[in-house]
């Protein structure tokens, strides 16, 4: 399992959204047609979900989501569930 090794783990989510952004940037490079994104959500940040979820949907990719519980650590293996987008 990968356990984070820096404290900087990404952009704050209106950082992200902003124009220019590193979140922007990777998207830019994705196929929208054939991939799917996938976002891990805590019961805590269910309204920032479906604030991503609407700007990736507005732009064109498709979205799955992944509550978890409060304390469970985002897990993910090849042996493991696809996502499928709604």
């Amino acid at each position: 399992f990968f356990v984070p090794v820096q404290a900087d783990l990404g952009e704050p989510l209106a950082m992200a959204l902003a124009a220019g952004s590193a979140f922007r940037q990777k998207l830019a490079g994705l196929d929208r047609e054939l991939t799917t994104i996938t976002i891990w959500t805590y019961p805590d940040s269910f309204a920032e979900y479906r604030q991503l979820k609407k700007e990736l949907y507005q732009m064109g990719f498709s979205v799955a989501g992944r509550p978890l519980e409060a304390d469970a650590r985002i897990g993910i293996s090849s042996s493991g569930s696809k996502s499928s987008a709604q």
